[in-house]
């Protein structure tokens, strides 16, 4: 965020979205993006279909959705 803050200027009331797993983002990393300006997440849910998961290399169990 440093980088791109020394080349862009953003507005104010900017949206800045990042992308998590899941599976792999705990409360600590969001209060982190937070502090970075992260305003909006989104949860990088696939599909709840195995197969699918299966397909994409992204098994996420029921306990873990």
């Amino acid at each position: 965020m440093g980088m791109l803050r020394g080349h862009f200027a953003f507005a104010p009331d900017a949206e800045i979205s990042i992308e998590v797993d899941p599976r792999k983002v705990s409360a600590d990393t969001v209060a982190f993006l937070g502090r970075l300006g992260f305003n909006r997440i989104s949860v990088g849910i696939q599909d709840f279909d195995p197969a699918v998961q299966q397909a994409v290399n992204r098994i996420q169990t029921e306990a873990r959705r």
